[in-house]
């Protein structure tokens, strides 16, 4: 019985012509917008890679699977490109797709930045006759088994694009606009997302997002979500298709892991079980020159602009003195009277820790350096915080 109505529910999602690729195959992965919007390429710095795995429906024959690689990066200060792999398999249904993304970054101001994606790449459906039960009992002169309706390849584009105001987040995409020899395609997910600094060590992101979805019935969702330290993070969501989900991650350096199930409503409970997701991605860091050699330090570190003014520092100034001159400037209580004072006087660290000379010929010296990096990246963090609050 459960087969039965598993082949029924793969019927209608899809029946309609517009409809061949089933819309789960752009839903939001763990912690991964870059799956469903191309303008999320380079949103970070570095080289980004991402792995997904995800099963749903366990329990019914030839459970639903979703296998993700994606990597992008920044190419300029203004430009980057992505790419991906999906194989999502459903039933007796495969889709394969790969792809290529662009993203051009336009700074409106210094608290809000526009950036606008595109992506293009080959769509291949095949329908597995082999994953059919008793399919050895099968016509396989059947027309309805061999007919291009369900083999096909075609090209296929998407766009997308993020708007970021100092703590908003809106993203808005349309992964799959166009394929060859289908109408233009409606499907559409939106996203906000704002950060909340709840203290100095937690966060909290409140979050919407909203999907059309053509033929069947749309999707919205909210969700909550809290990083403590910038390492572990919890997040929950409803639907309202009546699902519940959960998710949760650890960020260990570059390296971020992250698992997700989602509860199936109680109509489709009596089927099959929950989705099973779980994430990996990598970001290398940032690499700037200290001295006369290229170290590897956290993103956040890097002069972006040229308003060196005299301050605190001395010229050449240690790592140890960066930390010290950090840290007060951390405390300071931020009003409109010094904020431009400390900007200025933030950039001058930054330069300074672009020409600081680094000692890590021993192992307690390098343990000592990577201490010391550590909690100027905390420090920036936490100013940079400051002062988007005080906009």
């Amino acid at each position: 019985m459960k087969n039965i109505l598993y082949i029924i529910a793969i019927i209608i999602s899809l029946g309609a012509k517009s409809q061949v690729l089933s819309y789960d195959f752009y839903s939001f992965k763990v912690n991964n917008m870059f799956n469903i919007n191309p303008a999320y390429s380079g949103k970070d710095d570095g080289i980004n890679i991402v792995l997904g795995a995800q099963t749903q429906n366990k329990g019914v024959a030839f459970a639903n699977k979703n296998y993700l690689f994606g990597m992008h990066s920044k190419i300029s200060k203004k430009q980057a490109l992505g790419t991906k792999i999906i194989s999502d398999t459903r039933g007796a249904f495969q889709v394969l797709k790969a792809d290529l993304s662009y993203a051009y970054f336009a700074k409106i101001s210094n608290d809000m930045k526009f950036t606008f994606g595109l992506s293009a790449g080959l769509l291949k459906n095949s329908l597995l006759i082999n994953r059919i039960d008793n399919f050895q009992s099968l016509d396989q002169s059947d027309p309805t088994l061999t007919k291009s309706y369900y083999n096909t390849n075609q090209f296929a584009v998407g766009t997308g694009f993020l708007y970021n105001y100092k703590k908003l987040d809106v993203s808005f995409s349309m992964p799959h606009i166009i394929s060859t020899n289908q109408p233009l395609n409606s499907y559409i997910n939106t996203a906000i997302f704002y950060t909340i600094n709840a203290n100095e060590e937690l966060k909290i992101i409140p979050w919407i997002c909203y999907q059309n979805i053509p033929v069947t019935k749309n999707l919205g969702t909210i969700f909550i979500k809290g990083i403590y330290k910038d390492k572990f993070w919890l997040q929950a969501g409803y639907q309202t298709n009546q699902a519940f989900n959960a998710t949760f991650g650890l960020n260990i350096e570059n390296l971020c892991i992250g698992y997700g199930y989602n509860f199936n409503n109680s109509a489709f409970n009596t089927i099959a079980n929950g989705t099973h997701e779980i994430t990996i991605a990598f970001t290398s860091p940032k690499q700037i020159k200290l001295g006369t050699q290229n170290r590897t330090i956290p993103k956040t570190l890097g002069a972006e602009n040229d308003n060196s003014k005299n301050g605190s520092l001395t010229n050449n100034a240690s790592l140890s003195e960066i930390v010290t001159r950090l840290d007060k400037l951390s405390k300071q209580h931020i009003n409109k009277r010094n904020r431009e004072n400390i900007k200025a006087e933030l950039e001058l660290v930054k330069e300074q820790l672009l020409k600081a000379e680094i000692d890590n010929s021993t192992q307690e010296k390098a343990k000592e350096v990577s201490d010391q990096l550590q909690k100027i990246d905390n420090a920036l963090k936490k100013i940079e915080d400051n002062l988007q609050d005080e906009n």
